[in-house]
C-alpha cells in the first residue's frame, strides 16, 4: 500500500489557501507525526485512511461559506482545533479524537453523525460563541467515571450538560434540542412552566450507573410561567415526566439545576411549579350525533389539573368558550370526559380543549372539525306553550309556517316574521301542530 508520510518536523503547516481547496485523502495511508495540518476555508475528504499518531489538524476560515469533515472512511484526529470566524465547521461522517478538541472559535456542527472523544482525549476552549451543535440526531460521545465531565452541546445556544458518575464507568452520548414534547419525542410540544430544551442522554451499558447531571440553560430559554426559584430538573421515563424537589437554579443567566443518584436514562429537561406532563391526554375526538356535536376525550395520568374549556371556532383562528368540564386533579387512572354542544353553525366547526392547571398555566389539545350541511342544524323553538294571544318562534331559518289542527287541516299560514312572533287570536282554544319546513311542533292554546 503507498503511503503518505508527513514527516516527523517541530511544526509542520500546510496551508491549503481559498475556499475551494481540500485535503483530500484518496486510496492513500497518510501519517501524521507531528506537525499541524492547517486548512483554510477548505474541507477535510478522508476517502482512504488516516493514522494520527500525533499533531493536530486545524480547521480554520474567515471567507463566508462552511468547511467540512467527510469522506467514506471515519476519520480519527490525535487533535482537532476549530478556528473560525464566519460560518460553521460541519461534520459529514463519524469521527473520533483521542487527543484534544480544541474549539478556539466558531461551531462544529455534527449534523447526524457521532463525535467521539476517547477515553484519552479532552475538550478545551468551549464558549458561547464556540461549542458542538447538535442540529440533528447526531451526538457527542465520552467516558464518564467519578470526575465531572462536561458535554459542552447546543442547538441555537450554549446550552452544555455536566455528568460525573460514582457507578461504573461508562460511555456516553448527549444530544440537546430546542423544544420539549409531552411524551418525551412525541405528542403535544410543552409551552408553560418549562425551560424549552431537551437533554438526550444515553450510557452504553444499561445499569451500574450512579450518575450526577447538572443542566444549563439562559434566560432566552425560559417558557411563560416558568420559575426559576423553584425548578427540578425531570426525566421521562417511557411513560411520564419524573416529580423532583423543587429548589431554586443556580447562577445568573446561564442558569443551572442539578439532579443526582440517575439509574437510568432517557430525555431530561428542567421544569418548575408542576410536572411537564400536566394532562397526558389520550384523545380527544368530535363527532356529530343529529344536529349536535358531541366531544369525547380521555385521559391516562393527570397532575394538578383544575378543569377543561371547550372552545369553538367558526374559521379555525379565533376561538370562544362554549363550556368547562372539572378536571380530576391527580390521578393514575384513566378519566373519560364527554360535552355537548347543541348549536354548531352551517359550515365548518372547529374544537379544541384548553387543559387549565390549580396554578393558571394551560395547554391545548389538537383541534378537532365538523362540517354541517343547512339540513343538518336546523332548530326549531316555539314557546309560551301552552299559548294565549301570540306564539313566539325561535328557527334556524325564516321560512313558510302552517298552524294545523289535530286532522291535518291547515288553519293559519304564512312567512314566519322576523321577531318570530305569530299572532293567535284568530285561532280557537285547543290542541295544534306548528310546521315549519320538516319540523312539526304540538302547541297549545287557552284562554
Amino acid at each position: 500500500m503507498k503511503k503518505i508520510i508527513i514527516a516527523v518536523l517541530p511544526l509542520l503547516v500546510c496551508y491549503l489557501g481559498k475556499a475551494q481547496n481540500t485535503f483530500h485523502i484518496s486510496g492513500a495511508n497518510v501519517v501524521q507525526s507531528g506537525g499541524n495540518i492547517v486548512i483554510t476555508d477548505g474541507n477535510f475528504i478522508n476517502n482512504g485512511t488516516f493514522n494520527a499518531i500525533s499533531g493536530n489538524v486545524t480547521m480554520e476560515g474567515t471567507s463566508s461559506g462552511n468547511s467540512t469533515i467527510e469522506g467514506t472512511s471515519v476519520t480519527t484526529f490525535n487533535g482537532l482545533t476549530v478556528n473560525r470566524a464566519t460560518d460553521m465547521l460541519l461534520l459529514e461522517n463519524n469521527a473520533a479524537i483521542s487527543g484534544t478538541l480544541n474549539m478556539v472559535s466558531g461551531l462544529l456542527d455534527i449534523q447526524a453523525f457521532d463525535l467521539t472523544i476517547m477515553s484519552s482525549g479532552t475538550i478545551s476552549g468551549t464558549s458561547g460563541e464556540s461549542f458542538v451543535r447538535t442540529s440533528g440526531l447526531g451526538t457527542l460521545i465520552q467516558t464518564v467515571a467519578a470526575a465531572e465531565v462536561t458535554f459542552p452541546v447546543g442547538k441555537n445556544s450554549y446550552t452544555p450538560a455536566r455528568l460525573s458518575n460514582s457507578g461504573t464507568s461508562d460511555v456516553f452520548d448527549v444530544r440537546v434540542t430546542d423544544e420539549v414534547f409531552t411524551e418525551g419525542t412525541s405528542g403535544i410540544l410543552v409551552d408553560q412552566d418549562n425551560v424549552d430544551l431537551t437533554w438526550f442522554i444515553n450510557e452504553g451499558t444499561a445499569g451500574g450507573s450512579d450518575a450526577s447531571l447538572t443542566l444549563q440553560w439562559n434566560t432566552a430559554e425560559e417558557l411563560t410561567g416558568f420559575n426559576r426559584t423553584a425548578c427540578f430538573v425531570t426525566r421521562y421515563d417511557g411513560s411520564e415526566w419524573s416529580q423532583n424537589t423543587l429548589a431554586s437554579a443556580s447562577g445568573s443567566d446561564p442558569y443551572t439545576r442539578s439532579l443526582s443518584g440517575i439509574t437510568e436514562f432517557s430525555p431530561f429537561t428542567v421544569s418548575s411549579n408542576s410536572a411537564v406532563l400536566p394532562v397526558e391526554l389520550l384523545s380527544f375526538t368530535a363527532r356529530k350525533r343529529n344536529n349536535q356535536s358531541i366531544l369525547e376525550w380521555s385521559t391516562a395520568t393527570e397532575i394538578n389539573n383544575d378543569y377543561f374549556d371547550i372552545e369553538w371556532s367558526t374559521d379555525g383562528e379565533t376561538f370562544e368558550h362554549i363550556s368547562s368540564q372539572r378536571g380530576a386533579g391527580t390521578t393514575n387512572v384513566q378519566q373519560n370526559y364527554q360535552d355537548l354542544h347543541s348549536t354548531p353553525a352551517i359550515g365548518l366547526n372547529y374544537y379544541r380543549l384548553k387543559q387549565v392547571d390549580f396554578n393558571g398555566s394551560f395547554q391545548y389539545s389538537n383541534v378537532e372539525v365538523l362540517h354541517f350541511k343547512k339540513s343538518e342544524i336546523f332548530n326549531l323553538l316555539i314557546y309560551p306553550n301552552p299559548a294565549d294571544h301570540y306564539l313566539i318562534i325561535q328557527s334556524s331559518e325564516r321560512e313558510q309556517f302552517r298552524i294545523m289542527d289535530i286532522k291535518g287541516r291547515i288553519i293559519k299560514e304564512g312567512l314566519l316574521p322576523a321577531d318570530g312572533r305569530i299572532n293567535l287570536m284568530s285561532i280557537l282554544p285547543g290542541n295544534y301542530i306548528l310546521n315549519i319546513g320538516n319540523k312539526n311542533e304540538k302547541f297549545t292554546i287557552v284562554r
